[in-house]
């Protein structure tokens, strides 16, 4: 008799023991409204919680890089647009300068615009989009285009007997901009021609100089520049004269492209460069062409670049297609992850919430049989404890 009811005591006590387990479990599951507290409570639902969590941060994290390529490419499309504009005006002033009805006041007054409208392209060209500027490829931190340094190829006065080509390339090394004017003072091919240079337009100049094939340029101190002029075989007279500018907008930023991950699988390409939209197709060389051309009343040379305008034009309505089309990419893939994302915290809700009014039905129902088992126990108890007596 005494091992019945010591068999029934440690029942009772297990019972009430689980009833307010349980009773504590949905407490819980009130109080927090979440049905999965711990691995315990579903080891299965809470494994499969953890997978879509773990999905859900990845559609989160690709949801904000798709944001910052949509920060960046909106900036970079409208920069495009107003670099249109730019190219526009500058087309219309070069057509009505391009005639012998123009006068050399208007020419420089235009000349005086389009330095303007290229001051301004430089500053576009430098748009940030927080702390990062968008033209410059990986080198986000550093501006696309700077102050000092932009090498400008060289022109020859109208009279000049020498034809050949002249480019001028290198990596500039003094502190300021200058124009470098070069005059021939010994007639000959290169080999046998002399020079002087003056960088301060005409007043002091350099002693004689050889012209080479490729001529390293100093400035009236001897000082090297870094330019480096490579001069086709021809003949010079005296007298030719050159001139070789230094000027604002050097490209200081990479050919860097910018990949996000949209997907596990995919990446988006969220810039484009300055070396792609603006050196390739040598838009701050055509600019200062036309600004130099009509400062210096050479109807040929404005004529010129009112061509390479017209190409000009072209090539950046395509960079503005290819970055509306990139943008147009990024609507879509954003849209379809938010779809996504959205379905995924309903499933991780529904594993997650507690269905509050069935979660109150079974708490009174446990709340009873915790009671009850309770009454049981505090009847057998005290019998128990006479028998050990």
């Amino acid at each position: 008799m005494r091992i019945t009811n010591q068999v029934s005591f440690y029942n009772l006590t297990n019972q009430v023991l689980n009833n307010l387990e349980e009773y504590k479990k949905i407490q819980t599951m009130i109080s927090s409204g979440k049905k999965l507290t711990k691995p315990s409570d579903d080891a299965a639902g809470v494994g499969h919680h953890s997978n879509l969590m773990i999905q859900s941060s990845s559609y989160s994290q690709y949801l904000k890089n798709l944001s910052q390529a949509e920060d960046y490419l909106k900036a970079t499309d409208s920069a495009l647009t107003q670099f249109n504009e730019i190219i526009i005006r500058a087309r219309e002033l070069a057509e009505a300068n391009a005639t012998g009805t123009a006068s050399s006041e208007t020419r420089m007054y235009a000349a005086d615009e389009v330095y303007e409208l290229i001051e301004r392209s430089i500053e576009i060209a430098n748009t940030k989009v927080g702390e990062k500027y968008i033209f410059s490829g990986f080198k986000t931190d550093t501006p696309a285009y700077g102050n000092i340094g932009r090498i400008l190829q060289p022109y020859g006065s109208g009279g000049n007997e020498y034809q050949g080509k002249i480019t001028a390339r290198g990596d500039y090394l003094l502190s300021e901009n200058k124009d470098f004017q070069l005059k021939i003072v010994q007639a000959g091919e290169y080999g046998v021609a002399e020079y002087q240079v003056s960088d301060d337009g005409g007043v002091t100049w350099s002693g004689n100089k050889l012209v080479k094939s490729n001529t390293g340029l100093t400035d009236n101190e001897g000082n090297d520049t870094g330019i480096i002029l490579d001069f086709e075989a021809g003949n010079f007279a005296e007298g030719d004269a050159f001139t070789i500018s230094v000027e604002k907008g050097l490209y200081q930023g990479d050919e860097g492209i910018i990949h996000l991950n949209a997907s596990k699988n995919s990446t988006i390409v969220s810039n484009l460069t300055g070396k792609e939209v603006f050196e390739e197709n040598r838009y701050f060389e055509i600019m200062y062409k036309l600004q130099k051309s009509l400062e210096n009343n050479n109807i040929v040379e404005i004529s010129e670049s009112l061509d390479e305008l017209g190409t000009l034009e072209t090539d950046m309505q395509r960079s503005m297609i290819q970055a509306g089309s990139r943008l147009n990419r990024v609507a879509i893939s954003k849209n379809n992850l938010e779809v996504l994302q959205e379905n995924i915290t309903s499933t991780i809700s529904n594993l997650e919430d507690a269905d509050m009014i069935e979660a109150m039905s079974k708490f009174t129902l446990q709340d009873s049989a915790l009671q009850a088992s309770i009454t049981a126990l505090s009847k057998i108890l005290p019998n128990s404890l006479l028998n050990y007596i």
